[in-house]
């Protein structure tokens, strides 16, 4: 960014990963993909959509509203919706309303990082966040900081998730992945030594036209789906899911049934190393996916018979 060094930020930044950092961090930028190389024109944060860990966002091209992932490794977590006041067609101008989602009527926030009964649906709505861009006096401490906004959703009854990851929609539908979900009770605490939540992973369903939230997975064995994290919709309708486990990592996908079914597996020397990107060619021959490890790789997967791979 340009201008003069703001010490107002974080001493370190969300992760406590670094020394005082010059301006405040937890944004999201837009960036232009048709830019060439060396083409990097200075562009400032979206300072309206929240300033908070972000994971990922998911855009609804017919209305332009930016759906964000949040994930707090030691805290529950919200997801948001921001909604430009104008239309971004050609670019987003910094305007508009960050909101949370809540359970519809909650007089709490609802926790949905535990174990539901599969398939559970949820009415749901959003509560505005007052103050999206958080800024502080001198240099607070790293866990205030990291919720400044989150807890501004949770005092309107927002909805908790237990670390949500990717995020993607498709065919007016948003798909967003918990990577904790399905905890037993004593992985949410809200103040733990480790994180928040010690499941192996949900998949929630939204839909915007009715305002409903329906849970699509749950996992409650990591041989089916251990840590879901980064998703990808295929040509053909099928969620993909990048894992994020422990014991051998693997790239599964959701079929229109509820089975989770394996894509292929990391079987190279650091098996453990997350998949994480997975994207698919325009015409859904190809599936990109990159193993996010030191040197880190990417991969293209496509079907000997030029098939559809998904």
């Amino acid at each position: 960014l340009d201008g003069e060094p703001d010490f107002r930020a974080v001493g370190a930044d969300f992760g406590e990963n670094g020394p005082e950092h010059a301006k405040p961090h937890g944004y999201l930028f837009e960036v232009d993909p048709a830019w060439s190389a060396g083409e990097h024109p200075l562009v400032q944060p979206l300072t309206r959509a929240g300033r908070f860990p972000h994971e990922a966002v998911a855009v609804d091209p017919a209305t332009g509203i930016l759906y964000q992932t949040e994930d707090q490794f030691l805290f529950p977590s919200g997801l948001y919706r921001f909604r430009p006041d104008s239309d971004p067609t050609g670019g987003y101008q910094n305007a508009g309303v960050l909101e949370m989602l809540r359970v519809r009527g909650a007089s709490t926030p609802t926790v949905l990082g535990g174990v539901l009964e599969d398939g559970a649906t949820f009415a749901v709505d959003w509560v505005t966040i007052d103050d999206p861009d958080p800024t502080f006096s001198g240099t607070p401490a790293n866990d205030d900081a990291i919720r400044a906004v989150s807890r501004q959703g949770f005092a309107k009854n927002g909805a908790k998730f237990a670390r949500p990851e990717g995020a993607w929609f498709a065919d007016g539908v948003l798909w967003m992945t918990c990577t904790r979900g399905a905890s037993s009770e004593a992985g949410l605490n809200e103040s733990p030594e480790g994180e928040y939540g010690d499941g192996r992973g949900q998949v929630w369903r939204y839909e915007p036209a009715t305002e409903t939230l329906t849970l699509a997975f749950q996992s409650t064995d990591a041989a089916v789906l251990d840590l879901p994290d980064n998703i990808a919709v295929s040509a053909n309708g099928t969620l993909t899911i990048c894992e994020d486990g422990r014991d051998g990592n693997f790239v599964r996908c959701l079929k229109d049934g509820g089975a989770i079914e394996d894509v292929v597996q990391n079987i190279t020397e650091r098996p453990d190393d997350e998949f994480a990107g997975v994207c698919f060619s325009p015409d859904g021959r190809t599936m990109f996916v990159n193993i996010q490890a030191r040197s880190g790789l990417t991969f293209a997967i496509w079907r000997e018979d030029n098939g559809v791979l998904l």
